[in-house]
């Protein structure tokens, strides 16, 4: 299987800050059997198996991720 690693940079500022978002382009297999995350906080989550064509809102601590559309 393939492997994507994709960092997340998000900043504050006085006025706004940055979204914390990272696409993955799949390709032609259409699912991904897992993604793992790991957090600033030192922990580490694996989620999946992830359907193709979404986006996905993963939350610390949250056991499943959220699907936005």
């Amino acid at each position: 299987d393939p492997q994507l690693t994709q960092w997340v940079t998000a900043g504050v500022g006085y006025y706004g800050g940055d979204a914390a978002v990272v696409d993955f382009g799949i390709g032609p297999q259409g699912k991904v059997s897992s993604g793992d995350v790991h957090w600033p906080s030192g922990r580490q989550q694996r989620f999946g198996p992830l359907g193709y064509d979404r986006r996905y809102l993963i939350v610390e601590n949250e056991s499943e991720p959220f699907l936005r559309w």
